[in-house]
């Protein structure tokens, strides 16, 4: 039998939301005690399960602030049940459960389940036999190869679950060039189950003797402004927490040893590449590989980061919450740079398609990076000039050096502003975030990303805005690290993962509050989070995030309006406690998160809210944005693709991940009619007449493929009115062969209108849906 491993546990609860039969939750109001054995014995009385504490593993068991904080995960025959789980929430000083949550299976019908399958021949034991892993392996290969978005192979890893719909299957997560594919292959039948693709979130103090700060004048906000391109004043502002040693790296790469041997996806297993006897075979982890990084650069010496009178030393970015490098391909992708880059002990591992023996394979190229442009005075970082160069030529900002500048302290200033106002969860509120800059993908052009405790930046095309110079931004993606942090690693979210990109806006939105006092600046009423937008009425994960962020800024503008700037503290603090409240969760949804926040606030904290204070505050919040709390049927905005005859929704053709292919010659055209209509419920109603219009240009990082309607109105924006709920836009949207830029290393262009609903006196849209198209000239 495969004994289980706490890495062979990873990611069970991330793939789909929980199929378990059975699930419950209680809290404070049921006044228990957090003794795991009396909480399974109330839960088979309740459900009629007869688990026992054997039937569920620790995999989680972390103090979070204010509580102690546990994950089991359900297991039969040492295999992990798929979705399985059990919570818990415990007040440490008393013991008393706090919440507990529970998604679990029926035990019997597991065994009989499993009885099944023995009878045909399909046995933990014989499944485990018999399976090729090379087979499992491509057809995973195959399933990612078919994705028209990212069909790259990158780090992997996977993990044996059982399920009672699909058997024993193996659950792949493999990390592509913008974003994760989850692949669900069944050991029984070597073949693909199911595959989810969702693209990267585009997220102790000491009493600092051995740190330093340096001023700068650096933007508090942002460089300028995205409407109006109005240019901000730099302000006085300190690099703070900057570590007075830093690793001596020295001239070579410290991990170019790792490169003396191939880290091929074939060889790559999680469970040998740990142990000796593994590697000694051939296998290898990234598990295995990160843990040797970080051994290799705890061994570095270190090196006083100072300045010195004949410049022999230098100060260089490396912090208590954030250290600054550029990406390792910058030396490749920019020949000749006219300035010597220097290694950094940051370790960045990168996968690449090679020729290996005469055969094409995917290989893990384990990377240094670079240091950022040396510190040589404290005039200096006053003096850094913040140029704006018509075509952001990346060599250049490296050589000005201000970027890494305003990164670092924009890292700095969001764990300075959360930390004020109640984060301060052992560890997860004092690892450091790593900073990238220059990635120069040209898939990833005019972007900023998230993923592992890392904030990444790209190179940026002419007219486009310069991220690393924006902290709206910056806390945007840092938002995505503190959900990590305190939702967890297992986290599933529901839908399309709205809330993770509605929550990063409310995190930015939090500091911008704090940084800003709450008072108006040029571009304060531009951000995406100040919108109308309702739930259920939007395609893609930005726009469906914009209900989330919405709702939740409104309930910030409702709080700091009844209790000052009090307020701020309160609703940051409430929706840090909500996020610890959701930790783990296997199917997030909406209702479920205002429903822990409701919650949270009855909870309350002392010295900080009071119980059920914020109750008035989100509820009326709520209202107006198609959203019930009891699950009623909501509005509907509905656009129908003719060709198709189908619904354009978050997985349809046309969506984001699923964008229609065409090959054109210059000259040709490709036509799609599309019908729109809204839909009334009781719990919304459109205000008629609205207008459906179809933007081509405004939206972000559109403008890829020309589309016949940019050329129509001087906006760019084609309008048809809706008079009753009974009428139906027809519209019409069409792309041309040519490509106005390319987003994709194949020379494609990826672009997509975008399709809103504008209701009666209202300037902003209640409805968004987004039809994707991918071109390449012929």
């Amino acid at each position: 039998m495969k004994k289980i491993t706490l890495f062979l546990l990873l990611n069970t609860l991330l793939i789909s939301s929980a199929t378990a039969s059975t699930a419950l939750r209680w809290t404070t109001h049921d006044g228990l005690k957090s003794d795991f054995t009396a909480l399974v014995n109330k839960i088979n009385v309740s459900t009629g399960n007869t688990l026992s504490t054997s039937d569920f593993l620790l995999i989680e068991d972390r103090p979070l602030s204010g509580t102690g904080f546990k994950t089991y995960i359900q297991i039969i025959n040492q295999i992990p049940v798929f979705g399985a789980s059990l919570r818990i929430w415990e007040n440490l000083a008393t013991h008393d459960v706090v919440q507990l949550e529970a998604n679990l299976e029926i035990k019997s019908a597991l065994q009989k389940q499993i009885l099944a399958n023995e009878k045909r021949g399909a046995s933990f034991e014989s499944l485990f036999e018999n399976s090729d892993p090379s087979e499992l392996l491509n057809a995973v290969k195959k399933e990612v190869a078919k994705n028209s978005e990212d069909s790259s192979f990158g780090e992997f890893n996977f993990h044996d679950v059982f399920s009672i719909k699909q058997g024993l299957v193996r659950i792949y997560k493999v990390r592509g060039r913008r974003g994760n594919h989850n692949v669900t292959v069944s050991l029984e039948t070597a073949k693909v189950i199911s595959s989810i693709y969702k693209p990267f979130s585009t997220g102790d103090l000491s009493n600092g003797s051995d740190e330093f700060s340096i001023s700068a004048d650096l933007f508090p906000i942002y460089e300028q402004t995205e409407k109006d391109k109005l240019i901000q004043k730099r302000v006085r502002s300190e690099l703070k927490y900057i570590k007075n040693l830093r690793p001596n790296v020295g001239a070579e790469d410290p991990y170019v040893n790792f490169r003396k041997q191939h880290y091929l996806d074939s060889t790559m297993d999680p469970i040998r590449g740990n142990t000796e006897e593994g590697r000694a075979q051939g296998y290898w982890s990234m598990d295995w590989i990160k843990a040797e990084a970080l051994r290799i650069k705890e061994a570095l010496p270190v090196i006083a980061n100072t300045f010195s009178a004949d410049k022999a030393s230098a100060v260089f970015l490396e912090g208590r919450y954030a250290t600054i490098s550029f990406h390792p391909m910058v030396q490749q992708a920019f020949k000749k740079l006219p300035f010597t880059l220097s290694s950094s002990p940051e370790f960045k591992p990168d996968w690449k398609e090679t020729i290996l023996d005469g055969k094409s394979v995917v290989e893990m190229i384990p990377f240094g990076s670079f240091q950022g442009s040396a510190l040589f005075s404290a005039e200096e970082a006053l003096g850094r000039p913040a140029r704006i160069l018509a075509d952001h030529n990346p060599v250049e900002y490296m050589r000005d050096g201000f970027d890494e500048l305003q990164v670092y302290f924009a890292i700095n200033q969001l764990m300075d502003s959360l930390h004020s106002m109640g984060f301060n969860d052992p560890e997860l509120s004092t690892r450091p975030f790593h900073a990238f800059l220059y990635d120069p993908d040209i898939s990833m052009r005019d972007n900023a990303y998230y993923t592992d405790d890392t904030i990444n930046f790209t190179t940026y095309s002419s007219g486009a805005q310069n991220f690393a110079r924006d902290n709206s931004t910056i806390w945007h993606e840092l938002g995505h690290g503190i959900m990590d942090r305190l939702m967890g690693p297992y986290i599933q979210l529901a839908d399309t993962g709205g809330l993770s990109e509605g929550m990063a806006d409310f995190v930015a939105a939090l500091v911008i509050a704090d940084v800003s006092n709450a008072q108006s600046f040029d571009g304060s009423t531009d951000f995406r989070i100040i919108n109308r937008t309702g739930f259920s009425l939007t395609n893609e994960v930005h726009d469906d995030g914009e209900s989330y962020g919405g709702a939740m800024k409104d309930i910030l503008d409702a709080a700091i309006a009844k209790f000052g700037m009090d307020g701020l503290k309160k609703v940051t603090d409430l929706t840090l406690d909500t996020m610890r409240l959701t930790r783990n969760n296997p199917g997030l949804t909406a209702n479920d998160w205002f429903n822990h926040m409701l919650y949270a606030d009855e909870l309350g904290k002392t010295g900080v809210r009071n119980s059920g204070e914020l109750k008035d505050v989100i509820t009326t919040s709520l209202a107006g944005r198609n959203f019930s709390l009891a699950g009623e049927k909501v509005a509907q905005f509905v656009v129908m693709n003719l060709a198709s005859n189908s619904e354009l929704t978050s997985s349809s053709p046309a969506s984001r991940e699923r964008p229609i292919g065409l090959k054109l010659k210059v000259e040709e055209k490709a036509a799609y009619k599309l019908d729109a209509k809204v839909v009334n419920s009781n719990v919304y109603a459109f205000q008629f007449p609205v207008e459906i219009q179809v933007h081509y240009t405004t939206g972000a990082l559109q403008g890829a493929i020309h589309w016949t309607g940019e050329d129509k109105t001087p906006d760019h924006t084609d309008r048809y009115v809706l008079n009753t709920p009974n009428d139906v836009a027809h519209v019409v949207v069409e792309a041309s062969g040519k490509c106005d830029s390319i987003n994709r290393e194949d020379g494609s262009c990826v672009d997509y209108a975008y399709i809103q609903v504008v209701e009666a006196g209202k300037t902003r849209p209640t409805a968004k849906k987004r039809f994707y198209l991918r071109v390449k000239t012929q």
